[in-house]
């Protein structure tokens, strides 16, 4: 630590804004009194300086840009070798202006490293045509038109199917019917002939008896096909 380099910081005549000239100072701190052996990493500025690394890589563009930060040694990771600053006292004492780096200049040479604090990048859309404002685009192949989104119609709940009343009046007629035998093949009769309505008790007594919507012509001379039980 150089208590030299850092009153040289602090009374320099260089304007620069706040973040770079902290960025500076951190870096004095890690300084011999010429200046030197300066090899901090951008993380461990970051972390010190409570930033964003990207902040620190924009404020050693725009110092070694004024002559003030110079890189001695570069980075070398096969042999184990970190890079190497010095600060130039003389820049440092002259007048000038220490200007941040342009928003489209090259980035700074650093290997990569995390940056959790770094700000999203900034994505600038081109303007919108006439032609895209109104809903067409003219490309190779002809006008594109947007596809129309319709409004969705909701679908109407189903209907409930009548209930199945054949068996309560089945068993209602079955206990006015006289000749109980078989209840399964009378139900089966009942079904059928009840498409006319409930069968009456005579059509079990009248065996030659035709239930109603399910007789077959007279003329082809069929007798019925619904078995009567017995």
């Amino acid at each position: 630590m150089s208590i030299k380099v850092q009153q040289a910081v602090w009374t320099s005549p260089r304007e620069m804004d706040g973040l770079t000239k902290f960025v500076l100072v951190r870096l004095a701190f890690f300084a011999d009194d010429g200046g030197g052996s300066i090899f901090p990493s951008i993380g461990r500025v970051a972390a010190d300086c409570q930033i964003g690394e990207r902040t620190v890589r924009n404020a050693f563009r725009s110092l070694e840009a004024a002559g003030i930060l110079v890189m001695v040694t570069k980075e070398d990771a096969a042999r184990h070798k970190a890079r190497v600053y010095r600060i130039d006292l003389d820049a440092l004492t002259t007048l000038g202006t220490v200007c941040r780096p342009a928003p489209h200049a090259a980035r700074y040479d650093v290997p990569p490293s995390p940056a959790p604090c770094a700000a999203a990048p900034r994505h600038r859309l081109p303007p919108i045509s006439h032609e895209q404002a109104s809903g067409k685009d003219q490309t190779l192949f002809g006008d594109i038109e947007e596809p129309k989104v319709e409004a969705i119609q909701p679908i109407a709940p189903k209907k409930p199917k009548p209930a199945d009343t054949t068996e309560a009046e089945f068993r209602e007629w079955y206990a006015a019917y006289p000749l109980k035998k078989d209840p399964k093949k009378a139900l089966t009769a009942y079904r059928m002939a009840r498409k006319g309505g409930p069968p009456s008790p005579s059509f079990w007594t009248a065996p030659a008896a035709t239930p109603p919507r399910c007789k077959q012509s007279a003329e082809n001379g069929s007798s019925s096909n619904i078995r009567h039980p017995g």
